[in-house]
């Protein structure tokens, strides 16, 4: 019965209700710096892409309700602190037009203890002085400070669809971490070709700890825990 519902709204040019099963049916399991290496790797490199390309564009393909690219952003922002006319931006983009409306929000439930250890948390997570939402832990909101916020444009889209022209664009950072685990490997294949026709020679790839490009593509060279680097186009 939903199901023909659906199909009904769709039918009368309406996708509100088809929205809604999408976002019920995604996951969104993420966390600030989750698997922080990656967070690293980028930052040492920063400088070397610039110097190459003149200008860096990071993708979180699929940014969920935000961890990832305000991660990235507070790496980036960092970097900037001392290298203030670099050229970089982000661009971050889900399936779930929820989790996306929560991202750019970028209001954070962290521990304090956590947030305080964490140089880069301390240095551009600050308190939103709402009162604690979680009664069951320390957790406490915290929110990116204001100089951040330009760094991110976030846009909804299916990463298996047509990709908007927006993004027909050259990406020297791409992170697509714990998301084709869910894809069979032709899917995977068809995915990480469209990302090599957007990354020259020399821009990184993150995929997550449990994934591979093993029979998926030969057009990158692992660096070192998920961590990829493009290869010219008559070496993959």
């Amino acid at each position: 019965e939903y199901t023909a519902y659906v199909e009904a709204e769709l039918a009368a040019r309406k996708d509100t209700e088809l929205g809604n099963m999408i976002n019920a049916m995604t996951t969104n399991v993420t966390a600030l710096f989750r698997e922080e290496h990656h967070f690293k790797h980028l930052a040492e490199n920063l400088e070397q892409l610039l110097e190459k390309f003149g200008k860096v564009r990071i993708w979180s393909s699929a940014c969920s309700t935000g961890e990832e690219p305000w991660s990235i952003a507070m790496t980036v922002g960092d970097f900037l602190k001392k290298n203030p006319t670099a050229d970089i931006k982000i661009t971050a983009t889900d399936l779930d037009t929820n989790a996306i409306t929560k991202a750019q929000a970028a209001k954070f439930m962290i521990d304090p203890d956590v947030r305080n250890a964490h140089p880069l948390m301390k240095k551009f997570l600050k308190p939103t002085g709402e009162a604690n939402k979680n009664t069951f832990s320390k957790e406490e909101e915290f929110e990116i400070v204001p100089e951040l916020r330009s760094l991110i444009t976030f846009k909804q889209m299916n990463l298996l669809k047509p990709w908007p022209l927006v993004l027909e664009n050259t990406y020297h950072v791409i992170f697509c971490r714990n998301v084709v685990i869910y894809f069979d490997k032709e899917t995977q294949r068809g995915l990480f070709a469209n990302f090599e026709k957007r990354q020259p020679e020399g821009t990184l790839l993150y995929i997550g700890h449990s994934e591979s490009l093993i029979n998926v593509t030969d057009s990158y060279k692992l660096l070192g825990r998920t961590s990829y680097e493009k290869l010219p186009a008559n070496e993959g």
